[in-house]
């Protein structure tokens, strides 16, 4: 039997050892992802509002392949769950997780605060969310007015400002929302 030649690697001769996961997409290219908002958060907090849909998005940011952001509610009741609801695949699935009680902004309403990481991007992903408020015997949803909240991962805005054309994957569209 002839003897193989082999070679011992030492850490800087790995490839990719030093590019974080998250910033490869699913066809190995070597962009960063980032995740953007396909909505215009409205910070504004209307009493009428509130008062007749009892839940809204107060406000949000996004931090790498996470987003946070503040609930307000209309505190009818002092037994109360807040949760954002979110879905990366169209709503086959989805995943709920508790928001936590940070302050009473007056007697009337009351914020919660969110987090929710996303893990691994990959080009096109789409995670939709809205907000829910139950209380006893009822529930309240923001839902951006029926459109859900999105946020999209894509590589970095061109310096053009050109919106790239939509890429055809298998027989799902992705479309890009900025």
């Amino acid at each position: 039997l002839p003897l193989v030649q082999s070679k011992e690697y030492d850490e800087s001769e790995i490839p990719l050892k030093s590019l974080p996961l998250a910033s490869l997409d699913s066809t190995n290219d070597r962009r960063v992802l980032e995740l953007r908002p396909t909505f215009v958060p409205d910070s504004s907090l209307s009493d009428s509002y509130l008062l007749n849909n009892k839940v809204k998005l107060h406000s949000f940011k996004v931090i790498g392949s996470s987003i946070e952001g503040a609930v307000c509610v209309h505190n009818i009741s002092f037994h109360k769950t807040v949760f954002v609801r979110y879905s990366l695949n169209n709503w086959a699935s989805f995943n709920d997780i508790a928001c936590t009680y940070s302050d009473q902004l007056s007697p009337e309403f009351d914020k919660f605060l969110f987090f929710v990481n996303f893990g691994q991007l990959y080009s096109g992903m789409v995670a939709e969310f809205c907000l829910c408020y139950r209380i006893d015997t009822s529930e309240f949803w923001d839902n951006n007015m029926g459109l859900n909240y999105r946020v999209v991962a894509d590589g970095p805005a061109s310096s053009s400002g050109a919106v790239p054309k939509p890429e055809r994957r298998g027989s799902v569209q992705a479309v890009p929302y900025w």
